[in-house]
């Protein structure tokens, strides 16, 4: 048989599960404490283009390329769909849990994001950035929100979506930022020529944005 292809990892906010995609369109979830393969789906219906867990390791989220985004409720080894999120005309680009995994944060090809809870009603809705929304981010308290938008801008909200701070990107060519264990420094992660560049960025205060190292990698 031929080898998985694995094309999409993620963890939960609190590291406790990883969820990975293999040949555009299987899942699997590990428990990290033990190791363990805990549940796994076939989705033949539809390809994955990004996914997410909750702490619980008891929902996941699946994005796809036609723009939605599945909730699935996870019991064993048994997963069932619980709700599709409406898309109006919006394509979902990135969307993550809560760290209190009561809502579903999304961010759209509009510079949006939207906050949502679990029975599928629009809670939030923010205009963050010019062209669409590449990544977001929680800090581990979930008091705080990063976002990454096209127009190279990061954007630091709180829960009720007020804007605290935002700066310019270091780099061009940014897709991914994440914070790190103390929500202190945000990590941003980009193309340098044929390499990853990694810059690591104070989020707060007057020294908001600034550069405390840069990885070549």
């Amino acid at each position: 048989s031929n080898p998985e292809k694995f094309s999409i990892a993620s963890f939960s906010h609190n590291l406790k599960f990883l969820v990975t995609t293999a040949n555009l369109n299987s899942i699997k979830i590990f428990n990290q404490d033990t190791k363990v393969m805990v549940g796994s789906l076939i989705n033949k219906d539809n390809y994955i283009r990004a996914i997410n867990i909750n702490n619980s390791g008891q929902q996941l989220l699946t994005i796809h390329p036609n723009g939605t985004i599945k909730i699935w409720q996870i019991s064993g080894q048994k997963f069932v769909e619980s709700l599709t999120l409406p898309r109006d005309q919006d394509n979902f680009v990135t969307a993550n849990f809560t760290p209190d995994s009561q809502q579903v944060v999304t961010g759209n090809d509009k510079g949006e994001i939207k906050f949502w809870d679990l029975s599928g009603k629009l809670t939030l809705q923010k205009k963050a950035h010019q062209g669409k929304i590449k990544s977001m981010t929680f800090n581990p308290d979930g008091t705080q929100l990063a976002t990454l938008g096209e127009d190279d801008k990061i954007k630091i909200w709180n829960r009720d979506g007020n804007l605290i701070t935002e700066f310019d990107s270091p780099q061009n060519n940014v897709n991914i930022i994440r914070f790190n264990t103390d929500g202190k420094i945000l990590a941003v992660v980009g193309k340098k020529g044929d390499d990853n560049q990694i810059n690591l960025l104070v989020v707060s205060g007057n020294s908001a944005g600034q550069s405390l190292a840069e990885l070549i990698v």
